[in-house]
């Protein structure tokens, strides 16, 4: 429970909520895969990341 005691006059102001403004967060989201062959993130497959010319991707070991 919150509670404010304001001095001139003197009042007590209990159960004060306070909003939050919303934050709209725009994202896209994919499963982390091969760029060349499609093979997902999982047990024994590891991806590294590369840069080709403006662009990140993921590939494989076998295409590394």
């Amino acid at each position: 429970m919150s509670q404010i005691l304001a001095t001139k006059p003197k009042t007590l102001y209990y159960d004060l909520h306070f909003t939050k403004p919303s934050i709209h967060l725009h994202s896209t989201v994919s499963e982390a895969t091969c760029y060349v062959c499609k093979k997902e993130l999982k047990e024994g497959i590891g991806l590294t990341a590369k840069r080709f010319a403006d662009r990140i991707v993921l590939v494989c070991s076998s295409h590394n």
